[in-house]
């Protein structure tokens, strides 16, 4: 059974990630949608969206890394899970 302060924390987490996809560039956005929410590869994703596989992966790395900071600066107690 889930504790009630567990529950809180994952239901700020949940607010804190749909305020952080929000913000997202909507190409980083998008991006972020196709590889990490719907599973496809960034090849994939760069024929879906005419760009370069490099730029998809570009595109994702800014997206995580800035996800993972805002994710430790609101819940550092999560560093060992990222």
């Amino acid at each position: 059974t889930e504790r009630p302060d567990e529950a809180l924390d994952r239901e700020r987490l949940a607010s804190l990630l749909r305020a952080f996809f929000e913000e997202r560039p909507p190409r980083q956005r998008e991006v972020l949608d196709l590889s990490d929410l719907q599973g496809f590869t960034s090849p994939e994703i760069a024929g879906m969206l005419g760009i370069e596989p490099v730029s998809v992966r570009a595109h994702l790395f800014k997206a995580r890394r800035t996800l993972r900071r805002r994710i430790l600066k609101a819940h550092p107690y999560f560093a060992d899970d990222l």
